[in-house]
Order: C-alpha cells, then sequence, then structure tokens
C-alpha cells in the first residue's frame, strides 16, 4: 500500500472512532475540522523526542482518553515505541486512560508489542 492509501486508512478509522466517541463526551481528533488533541511531552525514554500529539484526545465523564490509531502502515513504524511509551507515562495518573485501536488482524501484534515495550497499562481495541 502506498503512502497516500495508508495515510487514507488511517484516517478513515480515525474518523470513524472519534465520530462514535463524540456521541458519549468532548473529542479532538488530528483531522481537519476537528479540534486538535493535546500533545504529551517525551517520557525521557525516548531520547527527548517529543512532545507527541495522538490520533484521537476523548473526555467521557470522568475518564481522560488517548487512543492512538495503527494499521498495517503504522505499526511497525520507528516512533511507535516512543509515542506509545510517552502516552502510556501520561496514563500513569488516576482518571486516564491510553488506547491503542487496530484492525482485528493486527490486534496480536499490537498486543506484542505493548508486552515488548513493558506497558501494562494500555488496552487494545479494534476498529
Amino acid at each position: 500500500m502506498d503512502n497516500i492509501a495508508a495515510q487514507k486508512e488511517h484516517d478513515m478509522y480515525v474518523r470513524r472512532l472519534a465520530t462514535g466517541l463524540r456521541m458519549n463526551g468532548r473529542v479532538a481528533a488530528g483531522l481537519p475540522g476537528w479540534d486538535a488533541p493535546l500533545a504529551v511531552p517525551g517520557n525521557g525514554s525516548d531520547n527527548g523526542s517529543g512532545p507527541y500529539v495522538p490520533d484521537i484526545e476523548a473526555l467521557l465523564g470522568a475518564m481522560h482518553c488517548l487512543v492512538e490509531v495503527e494499521t498495517a502502515g503504522s505499526l511497525g513504524g520507528v516512533d511507535v515505541d516512543a509515542r506509545w511509551q510517552a502516552f502510556s507515562h501520561w496514563a500513569r495518573s488516576p482518571g486516564r486512560m491510553f488506547l491503542v485501536a487496530v484492525p482485528t488482524a493486527l490486534e496480536p501484534g499490537a498486543h506484542q508489542r505493548l508486552a515488548r515495550l513493558g506497558i501494562r497499562n494500555a488496552e487494545v481495541i479494534t476498529v
């Protein structure tokens, strides 16, 4: 899949998920026409990179969620580890959650990557 097609697939999943979440709370998404999600600083393990902006930020009742959408074209990306570690670090505070959203076929790979990184406070959801 070329970069343009991969980005379209990614944006389709972000739009679908953000639209569904918006029915339950305030949602920001990294898409044209949406409020921008908050920027999360790096957590020190990313060689000073960052800040990182998640695909979706949602306030759902008392829960503040960051959602990162990954597709076959992005799950193996070089910056995924640093982004996930930063979002996981952010989600350590009470009332916060980090979600990784992937197509069903990529769910095992997302769980494996989280385990390899030692991230235990993230949930994998399918889109």
